[in-house]
């Protein structure tokens, strides 16, 4: 476990008890899963974001949280124990280019299918109109709730893309002709995420030009009334199209909340949903409190250091923005969501190794969410990293005494037999 930087003590223990004890009899998922942890085993978070201005008025009696798409997490694998702590989060693929779905069959499969019981977001990547209808066409068969067109990735410089995500934005007519084009052949309703703009490259002096706030109500407007489109996800940073790594482009832009409002509560025709900056539960109570307006808000990186808070959202969202405080272990109702907690991560364990045994995807993938989780575990109070332990001790306990139980009924019939 030399891969797991500064665990020891009763952390580490209960993040081998969550995660590895699961699984004595995969070796490999184990090897792989020391292998998966970024650098130094820590994740990149960026600073919170300010409070959104108190809406002059309501227009969302149920408001929801999304798990953003990113990169390399949020496969079936990461889903499936999102599902598993919060029965109303939204959850997104990773972002899936039209080309990629198109190669071959095998790949499309590979890449559409998801979890079991499983409600998601596809959201795709592309420029080419009849490429984005043939891939719509195939996420038919796939049921997701909603497609979605990447409009906010930086540029190829960037480690994006250059002929679509962010730069879709400067073409919001050509933009529209392509959602128009989606609507007509998706089953699900299809939407966009953007950012509030872009910025061609950092200046020369390290600064960047101003955000303008009608940049990104110009765009909104023109796709929203040429297309069929309603719900607009809104990352709160313009994207630096040249020069700005993917990370940087994640953190350096400053943060515009009150353009998301502004946009939320000038257009009460769409659904508008707030991502950016996002730190903890907290930070998702207060927005969702303070701005009624939106439809709804989305972390990503957050979710990524501290998967288990999870368990918390669904009070959250069932108060309408009251309820948790806090992360694992801080809510007023702690004891609820250790319990959620403690379920998701046994049911995981139990998944990985069918899984793993399956053999029918890279063993790194389904054990990436255990580090996440052990990970978390570092970085808690060690009195909860006990509770947790001892709870998992006392559930194993109880099925073994269970698979006893009909281990010895069933001789018994033997014997009368």
């Amino acid at each position: 476990m030399e891969g797991m930087p500064g665990a020891s003590g009763p952390a580490l223990w209960c993040a081998l008890w969550l995660g590895f004890a699961s699984i004595p009899s995969n070796p490999t998922l184990v090897g792989w899963a020391a292998l998966v942890l970024p650098p130094h085993g820590r994740f990149p978070v960026c600073p919170g974001s300010r409070r959104l201005p108190v809406a002059m008025q309501a227009t969302h009696a149920r408001q929801q949280f999304h798990v953003a798409p990113m990169q390399a997490y949020t496969n079936r694998h990461l889903r499936t124990l999102c599902r598993l702590l919060s029965s109303q989060a939204v959850l997104w693929t990773e972002m899936e280019k039209a080309d990629d779905l198109l190669a071959s069959q095998a790949a499309a499969h590979r890449r559409l299918r998801g979890g079991p019981g499983e409600r998601s977001v596809l959201q795709l990547g592309g420029r080419d109109i009849k490429k984005l209808e043939a891939a719509c066409r195939l996420a038919n068969e796939y049921g997701y709730d909603e497609i979605n067109l990447n409009c906010g990735c930086p540029s190829v410089q960037s480690g994006g893309a250059s002929d679509f995500g962010a730069t879709l934005m400067l073409d919001p007519v050509g933009t529209a002709d392509a959602l128009r084009a989606m609507t007509d052949v998706s089953v699900a309703p299809v939407s966009v995420k953007c950012r509030i703009g872009t910025h061609q490259r950092v200046g020369a002096d390290g600064t960047l030009p101003t955000d303008d706030y009608h940049v990104l109500a110009d765009f909104v407007h023109t796709v929203s009334s040429r297309a069929p489109v309603s719900h607009f996800v809104v990352h709160c940073r313009a994207a630096v199209l040249a020069g700005l790594s993917p990370s940087k482009n994640r953190c350096v832009p400053p943060l515009r909340p009150e353009f998301v409002s502004r946009l939320a509560r000038g257009s009460p025709a769409l659904d508008v949903t707030l991502n950016g900056g996002i730190s903890g539960a907290a930070h998702v109570r207060q927005l969702l409190s303070a701005g009624p307006e939106l439809a709804g808000v989305m972390a990503g990186r957050w979710v990524l250091s501290n998967p288990l808070d999870l368990a918390g959202l669904d009070s959250v969202l069932d108060a309408g923005g009251g309820g948790c405080e806090g992360g694992l272990g801080k809510q007023h109702n702690g004891e609820q969501e250790l319990a959620i907690a403690l379920k998701a991560v046994t049911e995981y364990g139990a998944y990985a190794v069918r899984e793993a045994a399956s053999g029918e995807g890279p063993v790194h993938e389904v054990a990436m969410p255990l580090l996440l989780i052990s990970q978390q575990l570092q970085s808690i109070d060690e009195a909860l990293c006990l509770v947790l332990a001892v709870g998992i001790i006392k559930e194993r306990g109880s099925e073994q005494r269970q698979r006893q139980g009909e281990g010895e009924t069933e001789r018994v019939r033997e014997r009368e037999r």
